[in-house]
């Protein structure tokens, strides 16, 4: 493998438990593509836009993460950061391709009662059930200013592999929910640091407004 995805491996994959020989085979297999995108694309979408296809890391560039419109954050990258470390934020896309990968595995399990003829409740259940597997929120990512580079990983030939090898699958789920530890870390962080810039500019008010009062 290239000096790139030698990098990646070590960074997002072998920490969640990735072998290389595992690594080797996403790459042979076209799931991993290494792109360029200029300022202002949205690569990763909300409501009707949603879509599993992809999984997005970002190696270097600038990129902003809005919600129903509202700017949430920007996040900038020089070359890329481990999923090990508390400022990364894991894949983009990740909550569309969770939204898919309960459908597929709800899917499994029908086709697995219905081969064993099984009319039980729990059938009932599961079906009554459908709205838990309802859209995801799903935050809109845009590049900025920058050129930004990219991993995308191809989510259905990921889901194909994912099939054939129950530790390949584990693994991965290990690397969603690292990322999604490490995005709720990030957004916390986001949050107090923006209650805090407004308690002090509302102190500063108050001071002002008292000393004018002098």
């Amino acid at each position: 493998i290239g000096d790139k995805d030698r990098m990646v491996f070590e960074l997002l994959f072998e920490p969640c438990g990735v072998t290389e020989n595992q690594f080797k085979g996403l790459v042979a297999c076209g799931a991993l593509e290494w792109i360029d995108l200029g300022p202002n694309i949205s690569f990763v979408g909300e409501g009707k836009d949603q879509s599993a296809d992809f999984l997005y890391w970002l190696y270097s560039g600038d990129v902003e993460v809005c919600y129903e419109g509202m700017s949430i954050s920007i996040i900038q990258r020089c070359s890329g950061r481990s999923i090990d470390d508390p400022q990364s934020v894991g894949v983009f896309g990740d909550m569309q391709f969770l939204y898919a990968l309960d459908k597929r595995n709800k899917e499994k399990r029908n086709v697995k009662y219905k081969r064993s003829e099984a009319k039980d409740a729990s059938i009932d259940k599961t079906e009554e059930n459908d709205h838990i597997y309802g859209d995801y929120p799903a935050a809109t990512v845009t590049t900025v200013s920058k050129t930004s580079s990219l991993l995308k990983i191809d989510c259905v030939k990921l889901f194909q592999l994912m099939d054939d090898d129950e530790s390949l699958a584990s693994s991965v789920r290990d690397l969603l929910i690292k990322g999604l530890q490490r995005k709720v870390a990030y957004l916390l962080g986001v949050i107090a640091d923006t209650n805090r810039k407004e308690y002090l500019s509302t102190d500063r008010s108050r001071y002002e407004d008292t000393a004018s009062g002098f």
